[in-house]
Protein backbone atom coordinates (compact mmCIF):
# COMPACT_ATOMS: atom_id res chain seq x y z
CA UNK A 1 0.00 0.00 0.00
CA UNK A 2 2.83 2.71 1.04
CA UNK A 3 4.78 2.12 -2.18
CA UNK A 4 1.18 2.92 -4.49
CA UNK A 5 1.21 6.07 -2.51
CA UNK A 6 4.40 6.87 -3.87
CA UNK A 7 4.03 6.24 -7.05
CA UNK A 8 2.62 9.48 -8.29
CA UNK A 9 6.03 10.93 -7.34
CA UNK A 10 8.14 8.37 -8.25
CA UNK A 11 6.51 8.82 -12.01
CA UNK A 12 7.04 13.05 -12.07
CA UNK A 13 10.40 12.23 -10.92
CA UNK A 14 10.89 9.84 -13.77
CA UNK A 15 9.39 12.20 -16.33
CA UNK A 16 11.39 15.10 -14.78
CA UNK A 17 14.38 13.19 -15.36
CA UNK A 18 13.53 11.81 -18.58
CA UNK A 19 12.72 15.61 -20.32
CA UNK A 20 16.21 16.85 -19.04
CA UNK A 21 18.38 13.83 -20.05
CA UNK A 22 17.30 13.91 -23.68
CA UNK A 23 19.59 14.59 -26.68
CA UNK A 24 23.45 14.59 -26.95
CA UNK A 25 25.87 14.20 -24.74
CA UNK A 26 26.49 13.27 -21.74
CA UNK A 27 24.82 14.97 -17.84
CA UNK A 28 26.25 15.25 -14.11
CA UNK A 29 24.32 14.19 -11.30
CA UNK A 30 25.91 15.82 -8.49
CA UNK A 31 25.87 12.94 -6.11
CA UNK A 32 26.39 13.49 -2.37
CA UNK A 33 25.61 10.36 -0.45
CA UNK A 34 22.24 11.68 0.70
CA UNK A 35 19.06 10.32 -0.22
CA UNK A 36 17.51 13.39 -2.50
CA UNK A 37 20.38 13.01 -4.98
CA UNK A 38 20.18 8.99 -4.25
CA UNK A 39 16.72 8.66 -5.76
CA UNK A 40 18.00 10.68 -8.75
CA UNK A 41 20.44 8.11 -9.23
CA UNK A 42 18.89 5.26 -8.65
CA UNK A 43 15.21 6.39 -10.40
CA UNK A 44 17.95 7.61 -13.48
CA UNK A 45 19.01 3.88 -13.50
CA UNK A 46 15.59 2.22 -13.46
CA UNK A 47 14.52 4.69 -16.41
CA UNK A 48 17.47 3.23 -18.19
CA UNK A 49 19.26 6.77 -18.08
CA UNK A 50 22.33 5.99 -16.71
CA UNK A 51 24.16 5.97 -20.00
CA UNK A 52 23.88 9.70 -20.30
CA UNK A 53 24.25 10.35 -16.88
CA UNK A 54 27.37 10.78 -14.65
CA UNK A 55 27.19 10.85 -10.96
CA UNK A 56 29.94 13.34 -9.38
CA UNK A 57 30.93 14.04 -6.04
CA UNK A 58 32.63 16.21 -3.93
CA UNK A 59 35.09 15.20 -1.46
CA UNK A 60 36.74 17.71 0.69
CA UNK A 61 40.42 17.02 1.62
CA UNK A 62 41.13 18.77 4.97
CA UNK A 63 38.48 17.50 6.74
CA UNK A 64 36.43 13.97 8.79
CA UNK A 65 33.15 14.42 6.98
CA UNK A 66 33.20 12.47 3.92
CA UNK A 67 30.21 11.24 2.02
CA UNK A 68 31.96 9.80 -1.06
CA UNK A 69 32.37 6.36 -0.16
CA UNK A 70 28.11 6.20 0.49
CA UNK A 71 28.35 8.53 -2.89
CA UNK A 72 30.27 5.85 -4.59
CA UNK A 73 28.29 2.97 -3.66
CA UNK A 74 25.19 4.09 -4.94
CA UNK A 75 27.11 5.07 -8.09
CA UNK A 76 27.88 1.69 -8.14
CA UNK A 77 24.41 0.31 -7.71
CA UNK A 78 22.68 2.80 -10.31
CA UNK A 79 25.31 1.36 -12.87
CA UNK A 80 27.00 5.06 -13.22
CA UNK A 81 30.18 6.26 -13.94
CA UNK A 82 31.53 7.88 -11.00
CA UNK A 83 33.83 11.18 -10.45
CA UNK A 84 35.04 12.42 -7.47
CA UNK A 85 36.85 15.57 -7.34
CA UNK A 86 38.62 16.45 -3.68
CA UNK A 87 38.77 19.75 -3.06
CA UNK A 88 41.39 21.65 -0.41
CA UNK A 89 40.64 24.76 1.36
CA UNK A 90 42.80 26.87 -1.51
CA UNK A 91 40.74 25.63 -4.34
CA UNK A 92 37.44 26.54 -2.07
CA UNK A 93 39.28 29.48 -1.74
CA UNK A 94 40.31 30.43 -5.02
CA UNK A 95 36.43 31.05 -6.08
CA UNK A 96 34.98 32.34 -3.24
CA UNK A 97 35.38 35.78 -3.94
CA UNK A 98 34.31 35.01 -7.54
CA UNK A 99 31.15 33.24 -6.06
CA UNK A 100 30.51 35.82 -3.81
CA UNK A 101 30.67 38.89 -6.30
CA UNK A 102 28.80 37.00 -8.74
CA UNK A 103 25.09 37.14 -6.31
CA UNK A 104 22.75 39.14 -6.87
CA UNK A 105 21.46 38.47 -3.49
CA UNK A 106 23.30 38.02 -0.50
CA UNK A 107 22.43 33.97 -0.07
CA UNK A 108 23.71 31.98 2.54
CA UNK A 109 24.32 28.53 1.05
CA UNK A 110 27.94 27.43 1.41
CA UNK A 111 27.91 24.62 -1.23
CA UNK A 112 27.80 27.07 -3.92
CA UNK A 113 31.02 27.39 -3.54
CA UNK A 114 31.80 23.93 -3.51
CA UNK A 115 29.30 23.54 -6.63
CA UNK A 116 30.72 25.87 -9.01
CA UNK A 117 34.16 24.22 -8.50
CA UNK A 118 32.54 20.74 -9.34
CA UNK A 119 30.91 22.17 -12.46
CA UNK A 120 34.02 23.26 -14.09
CA UNK A 121 35.48 20.05 -12.96
CA UNK A 122 32.16 18.05 -15.10
CA UNK A 123 32.61 20.21 -18.20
Amino acid sequence: EAADQGAPLASAITASLESRLRGEGRFALALSGGVDSAILALTAARAGLQRSLTAATVRFANTDFDESAVAREVAREAGLDHLVVTLSTDDLAGVATEVLEGLDVPIADPSLIAQLCLARRCR
